[in-house]
């Protein structure tokens, strides 16, 4: 008997330090009891079998006494069992509760009597940057669009825009990245009252909610379940963007939306409806919204143009620098400043290398170095690649961390945050510096230039001008065909006079003693070619 209240004493007392270590991240406590009598017949069970082993299997002993060389052994086994019973339980518990949670420990809004959290500060600090009250409507993409907070405004085109705000996100239930604003999608996706309330406050709810319960779909767990359409982008504080931007798997909530599947709609049979029967709410599919830096982390294409009228730039967060120290914002005089921190090539001839941390070679870190390195490979091979290209190196800052900085060093101490603080202001005097005063700006468009007239020397190349009559033909068949029928004559004659032109200029180029992609031009070669468009 007692062996069994050492199991069950020692099963309690496992299981309440794993609940009370982690809080809030798992089940209630209310049902700890209810395996209590299974626990202690096990224990009895357990008192039993390690008595019998230990008194040479003597029966009558086994169940008359238990002697000490017995019980510590079953003490010992019996909290083995008890610590691996509570951590599956927890273990089981844990990964319900990160489900429930949209994969993450944090959903970013604040507790009630918590301290501010992310999105709720995130709200907040946007209107102050517009030097808006915080407690305002939120900043909308609108606002920006606009400059101004005058709904009845019109909306400038995009290429006008007064602040042209853009954001990336993941839809990993889709397995592709997404732009924000949408550039597809936009009015087929809606989102859960009941979740977004717990990621949003609730000034950024009533601005999403403005087209209101959409009763033509239903939740595809719960029917009464209420969804409502995202209404269009203008509309949208700019913070959704932004959560929908940050989510980090484990640490921070996904951002879940809902969306018809249209292939689908196609493979199911069509509801029989009788007259008079209203259609049934069409059932939708969850997708959930990742971290943008899953698909993309340097986005730099979505401001680009062929020959740009304004520049672009961007900031990349970079791994420790050989020459950086361990905890560089404690040894240095000025942190943010030091030589290696940060780098912005001076010309054309910088920048073209990259350097790469050397592979660890033991067996077991250099398996898991092997691992995130196929991953961070997956991640961001586009973006390695654009890195040293004519066009591109010259506008991307690289700022080196230390280790102790960035990534999931969520404590950092107020030296680390000031020194990253440091290293952004230090980045942008450069730019400026570069751009602004010493003629960067110039040299930036002649080399952009000069690569667009060499990618149309090597992509027209490719151009079969002996086929112009097929080609012609086409199009002359697009004039009354579908698909892509044109819709009138100045539509056609728009059509072959492109298509005219674009042959004659191909003949130029090839028959020219010259080239345009020769040594001269930008390296290494970039390329032009048709490509989904984000």
């Amino acid at each position: 008997m007692l062996g069994a209240f050492v199991v069950l004493a020692e099963w309690l007392v496992v299981t309440l330090a794993v609940r009370l270590f982690f809080q809030g991240k798992i089940e209630a406590s209310s049902g700890l009891l209810r395996p209590v009598i299974i626990w202690f017949v096990a224990g009895l069970v357990l008192t039993f079998i390690t008595a019998w082993i230990f008194n040479a299997g003597s029966l009558g002993v086994a169940l008359l006494a238990l002697d000490t060389l017995a019980l510590t052994a079953e003490i010992v086994l019996s909290g083995v069992l008890a610590l691996a019973a509570s951590l599956y339980v927890f273990s089981r518990s844990l990964l319900k509760g990160l489900g429930h949670n949209g994969f993450g420990f944090c959903n970013g809004l604040t507790n009630d009597g918590g301290p501010e959290a992310l999105t709720d500060w995130l709200t907040g600090y946007f209107n102050q940057l517009a030097a808006l009250d915080p407690t305002d409507r939120p900043l909308s993409f609108g606002d920006l669009w606009r400059g101004s907070r005058n709904l009845t405004d019109p909306l400038p085109e995009a290429k006008h825009r007064i602040i042209n705000f853009e954001a990336m996100t993941s839809a990993v239930s889709r397995k592709m990245p997404y732009r924000i604003p949408f550039t597809r999608d936009e009015k087929t996706y809606y989102f859960d009252l009941e979740e977004w309330t717990r990621l949003f406050p609730s000034s950024v709810l009533v601005e999403m909610s403005t087209l209101g319960l959409d009763k033509t779909v239903s939740h595809p767990d719960d029917p009464s379940r209420a969804l409502y359409r995202l209404p269009p982008t203008e509309f949208w504080p700019i913070v959704v963007a932004v959560r929908m931007s940050l989510s980090f798997p484990i640490l921070l909530s996904a951002v879940p939306l809902y969306a018809r599947d249209r292939a689908e709609e196609h493979w199911l049979p069509k509801p029989n409806l009788k007259a008079g029967q209203p259609a049934q709410p069409e059932r939708l599919k969850k997708v959930w919204f990742s971290d943008d830096g899953i698909s993309s982390n340097m986005p730099l294409h979505f401001f680009d143009a062929f020959l740009p009228k304004h520049p672009t730039f961007a900031i990349n967060l970079t791994d420790k620098h050989p020459l950086a120290g361990n905890s560089a914002a404690q040894n240095s005089a000025r942190p943010g400043y030091e030589d290696w921190r940060v780098y912005l090539p001076k010309n054309n001839n910088g920048g073209i290398h990259r350097t790469w941390k050397s592979p660890v070679t033991d067996s077991v870190g250099g398996l898991m170095d092997f691992l995130l390195s196929i991953v961070a490979t997956m991640q961001n091979w586009r973006d390695e690649l654009q890195f040293p290209y004519p066009g591109y190196r010259d506008r991307i800052v690289q700022i080196s961390q230390a280790p102790d900085e960035g990534g999931l060093n969520l404590n950092m101490p107020a030296a680390a945050i000031d020194a990253l603080g440091n290293a952004g202001q230090n980045a942008g005097e450069k730019l400026i510096e570069k751009f602004q005063v010493g003629g960067g700006w110039e040299g930036h468009q002649r080399t952009r230039l000069r690569s667009l007239l060499a990618q149309l020397d090597i992509k027209l190349d490719d151009l079969d001008v002996g086929t112009l009559a097929d080609w012609q033909d086409l199009l002359d068949q697009m004039e009354k065909n579908s698909p892509y029928q044109f819709k009138n004559k100045a539509e056609k004659e728009l059509a072959d006079e492109t298509l005219k032109n674009l042959v004659e200029l191909a003949k130029s180029l090839r028959n020219h003693p010259e080239t345009l992609a020769g040594d001269s031009a930008p390296h290494p070669f970039a390329e032009i070619r048709i490509t989904p468009k984000v």
